[in-house]
């Protein structure tokens, strides 16, 4: 995920990102998108999740600025927008079905929306004038087709970041990497730093 925020976030991208929102912030590939956003530029973060204990640890945790709930009435786009205090930037989207549509709703001029899973489903109805009134885009990624220099630079930088104990996640130095395993096997949602000592 570290590796996807890196890439994407050259992808058209003309300036620093104001807002940038994560939809589907309870996953793993999510959390990493909250902790990398800020490290890449992002000035403020929302979280989007179904799971008020997931957005709590984003903002508790993680470093985001604000938590949207996708499973409230009301008007998702609107809530979007809301809790980034105005248009949003950049969507991270690892869910895709109606709160991508929302989000897509909540971009700015010219913002974009990064494609990356469907764990919400395969499908979903995109109005095209959520596209066209304000030039809106949907960006697909995959790792698979990222340059290997870009793979391995991303990789070293989430390292270097994790390494230093930021928003990547806490080190947990350990003399045994199976203690260390074991510890994330009993931690569901949530990825170890290992240390070695």
């Amino acid at each position: 995920m570290s590796l996807t925020c890196r890439y994407i976030s050259g992808l058209g991208r003309a300036r620093r990102w104001t807002f940038s929102a994560v939809s589907g912030a309870s996953g793993i590939v999510g959390q990493i998108a909250v902790q990398s956003a800020p490290l890449l530029g992002a000035g403020r973060v929302v979280a989007a999740a179904r799971s008020e204990e997931s957005l709590k640890r984003a903002r508790r945790e993680l470093g985001a600025d604000a938590a949207v709930r996708i499973d409230e009435d009301g008007d998702l786009g609107d809530r979007f927008r809301g809790a980034a205090g105005g248009d949003v930037d950049l969507v991270i989207d690892p869910v895709w079905g109606p709160a991508a549509v929302a989000a897509l709703e909540a971009l700015g001029e010219g913002g974009r929306l990064v494609q990356i899973g469907n764990s919400a489903g395969a499908e979903t109805e995109v109005p095209a004038r959520a596209i066209r009134t304000r030039i809106r885009s949907i960006i697909g990624h995959t790792n698979f087709a990222a340059p290997h220099a870009v793979k391995e630079g991303a990789f070293q930088s989430m390292c270097h970041h994790a390494a230093g104990g930021s928003r990547y996640g806490r080190g947990s130095p350990t003399r045994s990497g199976r203690r260390g395993l074991g510890r994330q096997a009993d931690g569901p949602h949530r990825k170890l730093v290992i240390r070695p000592e």
